[in-house]
């Protein structure tokens, strides 16, 4: 396997934007998943221009990149990841991989987790290295929700339950991903971001934010 640098990632992303932009027109799954692409492409531009952050990724195949395409755990044996490094922490980013809540750990079963006691993120970056199991709430540092279609306000309220799972609302707090947001008023101090292709959405970029939730028009 090919470890590939920052530049050739990049490169390697926006194939893989053009690539799921020609199938896209197939069903609006398919046009989900080509956003969250372009939206990821998007993240590891943030993150490239942040001073002390390093990226790199090894995909499993030399010649293309592979992500999660729906709910799944952190699999590196079948699906690709980036890693961030930032001085001595190191994250990874991946796709689709689904948490364990906050609801979860406060219920206090030691039963594995059953449908309801996981969430997945359309875009995750984690504390890493994370090994097979789901991550727990407490290891996400940044989360992203991607939204191709019409903007509905329903897309606001779904993005809230995904909130309120991945952390207590709190004081402003230093954030875990400081690129993002300088300070987010939950514990874990995790941003979730909820980008939407639809202008309609900046209607709700307000206050939401005081509940750790920014809301991103990205066409």
């Amino acid at each position: 396997m090919t470890t590939l640098s920052k530049a050739t990632l990049l490169k390697a992303l926006q194939l893989a934007v053009k690539r799921a932009g020609i199938v896209a027109s197939s069903s609006n799954w398919a046009q989900g998943k080509a956003y969250e692409l372009k939206v990821l492409t998007h993240i590891v531009n943030l993150l490239d221009a942040t001073d002390g952050y390093t990226l790199w990724c090894t995909p499993n195949v030399d010649t293309q990149l592979t992500f999660g395409g729906g709910p799944c755990k952190p699999d590196a044996s079948k699906y690709d990841f980036i890693t961030v490094r930032d001085g001595m922490k190191h994250h990874e980013l991946w796709i689709s991989v689904q948490f364990t809540t906050l609801s979860y750990r406060r219920g206090g079963s030691i039963a594995p987790p059953k449908c309801s006691d996981l969430h997945e993120l359309d875009i995750g970056l984690y504390e890493g290295p994370l090994g097979s199991s789901y991550p727990s709430y407490e290891e996400v540092v940044f989360a992203a929700s991607c939204k191709a279609g019409t903007w509905h306000k329903m897309q606001a309220r779904e993005a809230l339950g995904l909130r309120r799972e991945l952390g207590f609302l709190s004081e402003e707090l230093p954030s875990l991903a400081q690129w993002f947001e300088a300070e987010v008023p939950t514990n874990p101090a995790s941003p979730l971001a909820l980008y939407s292709r639809d202008i309609n959405s900046v209607k709700y970029a307000g206050s939401l934010s005081s509940l750790g939730l920014y809301v991103k028009h990205y066409p």
